[in-house]
């Protein structure tokens, strides 16, 4: 796929798209919310948006909690969304946060700057 390229330019390509990937999943995230709000789920027969996740799209019941967690706590959260969607934060990095500040009741502008360049 990439062929002879330099180092260099492999590394531009990674963390291009891994902004590309938070920015999508950010949106992913709200529309989810939005759903589990909604309780649009029931469409399909589902009991919660977790059984969902499970039913339409094939995650494992621990990893639809957490989207959903986040999903939920990024309401609460819109400095870390903001810094996530722009490639800022990892996924690793965001659950922490969201963690801390959403349920954790820390000053989310704190953790948001904090959490920019540290390991989750």
């Amino acid at each position: 796929m990439f062929g002879s390229s330099e180092a260099e330019g492999l590394v531009e390509v990674i963390d291009q798209m891994h902004g590309v990937a938070n920015a999508s999943t950010r949106v992913l995230l709200a529309a989810l919310v939005e759903l589990d709000q909604r309780e649009a789920w029931k469409v399909d027969g589902a009991h919660s948006a977790v059984m969902w996740l499970q039913m339409r799209h094939g995650l494992a019941q621990p990893t639809a909690r957490q989207w959903v967690r986040l999903a939920r706590g990024l309401v609460l959260c819109p400095t870390i969304a903001a810094a996530f969607e722009a490639g800022r934060l990892s996924w690793d990095q965001l659950v922490a946060a969201v963690d801390i500040v959403a349920y954790g009741l820390v000053d989310e502008s704190a953790v948001a700057a904090d959490a920019i360049g540290r390991t989750a």
